[in-house]
């Protein structure tokens, strides 16, 4: 990132983010420290499985009554935001918590894990984002190892039935299934563009960033302003004098993102951070490693590398990407014998 500094094509957005950093690190450190105790992080497994029944209860409502517990309204193309209002989070909470929720779930009796998977899965429906489905994926299949084959098909049957259903209530999702059916010839960019709702414009000028500074690249948070420069395609919806110009501020992908903006090298870094939790994992006793998982794998959900993801460096995503890295090491550090372990047998 600080490598990426000088030649900003935003020094001033990459030295405020530069700077914050720094405190998500020592933020960081007191989390581990805070989570080390096994019984503190199924407090906070408990916490945020209760918050996550409320905001699936309050998008459901808002979808039967047409507003929410706050008042705010469906969006104008029918998706359920919840309390989140103008934007799709809560399709994405609901998808990227869920390991959490199921495993806590889960040590009560399988059943509520499949309940859980169920409602969750309406949700990410009803809001109807392509990378929320892919999200949900990952975590369900990661998940069914650790069912008994029954509750496993239960857990499939289940999610396929609450999608299924909540998919034909859902405009946007209608949409979406429609815009994959209709086509019907080769696949060339003009057709996966139009599938991905216009995406390849935006990973192709980021293609243009790389290749232009592949090493420190435009400048953390830059990517917006960078993006007229880079654009050759005259129909790019993102380019600013387009007569139906959206303005994008990131790639949609985060390692795409991070290359554009932080260079190889800074995708190379957070690349081989991942690398050394999956090592750590992998050498830590069994015990430690069913503690860990349900934080890492809520990590893995979200950082999944064939999936489109949220900007990395921002207030509401940044934080419990945080929080689920810090729980998982947390877990892996700890000193703690476990005596009784709930997920430690198969229902």
């Amino acid at each position: 990132m600080l490598l990426s500094l000088p030649g900003s094509l935003n020094p001033r957005r990459t030295l405020e983010t530069a700077l914050v950093l720094p405190l998500y690190y020592l933020a960081g450190l007191a989390l581990i420290e805070a989570l080390r105790a096994d019984h503190a992080r199924r407090r906070l497994a408990a916490g945020i499985a209760l918050i996550l029944l409320f905001w699936m209860a309050d998008g459901f409502m808002q979808y039967v009554l047409g507003h929410d517990l706050f008042g705010i309204p469906l969006t104008e193309d029918g998706r359920v935001v919840g309390l989140f209002g103008t934007n799709l989070h809560l399709g994405t909470f609901a998808a990227v918590l869920l390991p959490i929720v199921l495993w806590y779930a889960l040590e009560r009796h399988a059943a509520f894990a499949v309940g859980a998977f169920a409602l969750s899965a309406a949700i990410v429906a009803l809001v109807g984002a392509r990378m929320n489905l892919v999200m949900l994926a990952v975590a369900a299949g990661a998940f069914l190892g650790r069912l008994s084959r029954r509750w496993a098909l239960g857990l499939l049957v289940a999610g396929a039935l609450a999608l299924g259903a909540a998919s034909a209530l859902s405009p946007a999702m209608q949409e979406r299934f429609a815009r994959a059916a209709n086509v019907t010839h080769a696949l060339d960019f003009e057709t996966v563009n139009y599938v991905l709702s216009d995406r390849l414009y935006i990973w192709e000028t980021a293609w243009h960033m790389v290749s232009d500074r592949p090493f420190v690249g435009v400048g953390t948070g830059a990517f917006a302003t960078a993006y007229d420069r880079y654009a050759t395609r005259p129909d790019d919806v993102f380019r600013s004098g387009h007569p139906a110009a959206n303005k994008t501020y990131h790639a949609h992908q985060m390692y795409v993102s991070i290359a554009a903006e932080s260079g190889l090298i800074g995708l190379a870094a957070i690349v081989s951070a991942f690398v050394l939790v999956v090592r750590w994992y992998a050498q830590t006793p069994p015990v430690r490693r069913r503690q860990a998982w349900p934080y890492l794998l809520s990590l893995l959900v979200a950082v999944f590398p064939l999936n489109s993801q949220p900007v990395l460096y921002t207030h509401w995503w940044l934080p419990p990407l945080l929080l689920m890295l810090c729980a998982g090491l947390a877990a892996l550090d700890s000193k703690q014998d476990i005596q009784n372990l709930g997920t430690n047998a198969r229902l």
